[in-house]
């Protein structure tokens, strides 16, 4: 018969025991912080991220809202131009080249403001079309100036002047992106002939 005793002490046996609870949970804290740390971090970069993009959205906001003023400005006083080549056109009859101006700039798109309209003749290079003048028999040049928001605008208008019976192909001579008040348009210069010289 064989007989066996624990010859290490209780209490010891229980402080043992301690220690590796204690490593235990020591262990565990130390993992948990170690993956926690990265995410956390991560977390906060992620939350500074979109504070900025935030931050930038409301900026943008700003900007366009300032930008459709602007625009809305642009459209009233090119609307009040308008109104006064009417005005113009009935007062010197016949004058053609005011009321055909402002008949193309009621035409073009509202992306589209025209600020100049030159007519010259053919067979007198750099001499510039009276308003007064007959037109009969006579070979005319057409030159429009102006402003666009973007190129489809400016295609839409260019469409708008070939669609008309009164004028011929038109030739694009300049479409630049250039500053205009806060944002860029399209500085353009259009030249087309006047269809039976009237």
């Amino acid at each position: 018969m064989n007989t066996s005793a624990n010859l290490v002490p209780t209490e010891c046996l229980i402080r043992r025991a301690r220690r590796r609870r204690r490593n235990v949970w020591l262990t565990v804290t130390l993992a948990a912080g170690v993956f926690c740390g990265p995410l956390w971090a991560l977390r906060a970069h992620e939350s500074a991220t979109a504070e900025h993009l935030r931050d930038q959205l409301a900026a943008a906001e700003v900007s366009l809202a300032a930008d459709e003023r602007a625009l809305q400005q642009d459209v009233t006083e090119h609307n009040a131009l308008i109104d006064a080549a009417d005005q113009v056109a009935s007062l010197w009859h016949p004058q053609p080249w005011s009321g055909r101006l402002a008949e193309l700039a009621r035409k073009a798109p509202q992306q589209v403001l025209l600020t100049e309209l030159t007519v010259q003749r053919d067979d007198q290079p750099g001499s510039v079309f009276s308003a007064h003048d007959t037109m009969t028999e006579t070979r005319l040049t057409m030159t429009l100036r102006g402003l666009a928001l973007d190129h489809p605008a400016l295609i839409q208008f260019i469409r708008t002047v070939e669609d008309s019976r009164e004028f011929g192909k038109v030739e694009l001579v300049r479409a630049t992106r250039e500053p205009y008040r806060s944002g860029l348009a399209v500085m353009f210069e259009l030249r087309c002939p006047v269809e039976g010289g009237r």
